[in-house]
């Protein structure tokens, strides 16, 4: 356990005075939880996504209507940590807790039972104390004393975790319930180099298609040395008769927290073979790693071409992986630019875009 600490406080820019406090507020390392995937977040990125979805107005639709959006209001009274309740708001987090998930005889204590449930666990613990640790680091470093009390860091770990139970109801379906898993993958969620998903914003929004971003991931240790060459003769000859549009971004990612950070996060890992190295944990995988960053505004793009790949016994091909949510193709384009994969091939309605043409492409 010590080693985990000493791997995650190696990785971020935070000073040694907040180590102590950091792992006390924590309590304990977060089970499952690779510290080396710090080492390749964008750190102010990740203090500010952390700081905003700490303070924000609860993230679900209906609320954001309102002249005044509620959101988790918390403060000390009597040395004890207290939460206004607004019973109409409770409810509506209430109807997707399963009965006897947690203790409560009225919505203000099912809600505050919930709330606690989570708020001391290691992950959202440690997540929520971070953007304060980073600004007590940042005074500590300058030599001046941090003002940083523990009435107020658990204050920050409350709001957090209500806002992410907020976030879990709205990106539920029909009839959906909460449970351990979705509300552990919301806290996760927060790691990725995205952030969490797009919330739909109207009803439009809402049925919007899923997993718009992914990456088809290749060994290219089993490939020739033109390997860029030979998978996207692959994967123009999968594309034909496709539809939409497939933009691409390729290269090499050696960084393997990287690589564990995006197969941990990731919506789905769909193996070429049941015994690769995708179908192994993370921790098993080692190959030459070629990815192939897709972005396509039609997601059933992505199993079309996962499988016509398999199906061929394509070469080197391991697997596809998607990213939850929707994203767009410039925010996608970001992403594999800040992941160093350059720009590609794109297609449209399976045939190659002249201007973005690589690797001696052509038309069919």
């Amino acid at each position: 356990m010590d080693e985990l600490w000493h791997r995650f406080f190696r990785a971020v820019p935070l000073h040694d005075s907040t180590q102590g406090p950091v792992k006390a507020l924590a309590g304990a390392w977060p089970d499952g939880l690779d510290p080396d995937l710090f080492a390749a977040l964008d750190w102010p990125v990740l203090i500010t996504r952390l700081r905003d979805y700490i303070a924000m107005p609860y993230p679900v639709a209906m609320f954001r209507t309102l002249d005044d959006p509620p959101g988790p209001d918390y403060r000390m009274v009597d040395d004890q940590i207290a939460r206004a309740s607004n019973p109409a708001l409770d409810q509506v987090l209430c109807s997707v807790v399963p009965t006897g998930f947690v203790a409560g005889t009225t919505v203000q204590e099912v809600v505050w039972n919930l709330v606690a449930r989570y708020a001391e666990r290691p992950l959202p613990r440690l997540l929520f104390v971070l953007p304060f640790m980073d600004r007590g680091s940042v005074a500590a470093a300058r030599g001046d004393a941090p003002v940083v009390t523990i009435e107020g860091l658990l204050i920050q770990i409350y709001k957090g975790v209500e806002n992410a139970l907020f976030d879990v109801y709205e990106r539920l379906p029909e009839g959906g319930l909460l449970g351990d898993p979705l509300v552990e993958r919301r806290f996760r969620d927060l790691l990725l180099p995205t952030g969490p998903e797009p919330r739909a914003t109207d009803a439009a929004a809402a049925d919007a298609p899923r997993e718009t971003t992914g990456f088809l991931v290749f060994d290219y240790g089993a490939m020739g040395l033109s390997y860029g060459r030979e998978a996207f003769l692959a994967i123009q000859a999968a594309l034909r008769s496709s539809a939409g549009v497939c933009a691409f971004h390729d290269g090499d990612i050696h960084d393997t927290g990287i690589i564990r950070s995006l197969l941990a996060h990731a919506a789905a890992v769909v193996p070429a073979t049941p015994d690769g190295p995708l179908a192994r944990a993370a921790s098993e995988i080692a190959f030459g790693p070629y990815f192939i960053g897709m972005w396509t505004d039609r997601p059933a793009n992505f199993r079309l071409l996962h499988d016509r790949l398999a199906a061929a016994g394509t070469v080197g091909y391991l697997g596809l992986l998607t990213l939850p949510g929707v994203q767009d193709a410039p925010g996608a384009g970001s992403l594999f630019l800040s992941l160093s994969l350059p720009v590609g091939p794109a297609f449209t309605d399976g045939r190659v875009v002249p201007a973005t043409a690589k690797y001696g492409l052509g038309p069919d």
